[in-house]
């Protein structure tokens, strides 16, 4: 999130990353069966990613494979766990 807040004429709004990806769900009803060498890069990523936000104290309460994008990077795929609430 880069933004929140409410504008002078009451309009409640919430600023944040575009992320062009599929999410988990997409990506598995799209391709089948995911390799076991890229399931354990997402998997690794996953809990990179929620551990970050343990260690500032947020708890994520609803993980899913809905709430897992993967991105297409330089560097092969990026994941993005999102929609804490």
């Amino acid at each position: 999130v880069f933004d929140f807040g409410q504008t002078a004429d009451g309009l409640v709004y919430l600023a944040s990353e575009l992320v062009a990806g599929r999410n988990l769900t997409r990506l598995v009803a799209d391709e089948g069966a995911l390799t076991l060498t890229r399931t354990a890069a997402i998997v690794t990523q996953i809990g990179a990613a929620l551990d970050a936000a343990h260690a500032l104290g947020i708890v994520h309460r609803d993980l899913k494979p809905d709430n897992v994008l993967v991105v297409a990077s330089a560097g092969g795929e990026t994941v993005k766990v999102v929609d804490f609430g």
